[in-house]
């Protein structure tokens, strides 16, 4: 989803017949199954135990008019007693226009996505991790892969797409045995 496929695929293609390969992810999509096939000899399955204490996290949506999201999300990042929180977006504009309002509005913020460099986004991510930023804006690209300590609340101000999506969203809350909060806005294009 995040455009790698190629790079992994070059990378396997040049690399030793006899190897060994071990790949992690919380999900397994069509388009990882492909390499799995491909690029592995019987493969083995390890299922750990889920991070994601379901019990642990308490998951709510708004619904809510197009034209009154933005003024409904600064009002519960406001009113949240733990003010870190990562705010999910659907396009890499949505974030860059939500970080700036946010900021703009006295929160601060900081955006991370797809089009940032490498050394952008760990500047952000160290800026949020420091807590120096109380809101990180994310695209996509920042539901998978990312372990944040202590995160008790994720926002999806845009609706994920999909189940997966959502999912790898909102893992990134009730992680490790800690609670943990996921808000979803809903308007009428959702």
């Amino acid at each position: 989803d995040m455009g790698f496929i190629k790079d992994v695929e070059f990378i396997l293609k040049n690399t030793p017949k006899q190897r060994q390969t071990l790949m992690f992810s919380a999900t397994l999509p069509k388009a990882i199954e492909h390499i799995l096939h491909r690029h592995m000899h019987n493969p083995q399955f390890v299922k750990a135990k889920e991070y994601v204490d379901k019990g642990l996290l308490k998951q709510y949506y708004f619904v809510v008019s197009g034209h009154q999201r933005f003024g409904l999300l600064c009002k519960l990042l406001r009113e949240e007693k733990a003010p870190y929180a990562i705010v999910f977006c659907g396009t890499r504009r949505a974030v860059d226009s939500v970080a700036f309002n946010l900021n703009k509005n006295g929160i601060s913020a900081g955006a991370i996505q797809g089009g940032l460099t490498q050394n952008m986004r760990k500047n952000v991510m160290s800026s949020f991790n420091e807590k120096e930023t109380n809101i990180l804006v994310a695209s996509d690209i920042a539901a998978r892969g990312l372990d944040i300590k202590m995160l008790k609340h994720v926002y999806n101000y845009d609706t994920p797409k999909n189940a997966e999506e959502y999912t790898h969203r909102i893992g990134r809350t009730a992680r490790a045995g800690e609670e943990g909060v996921a808000m979803t806005l809903v308007s009428e294009k959702d």
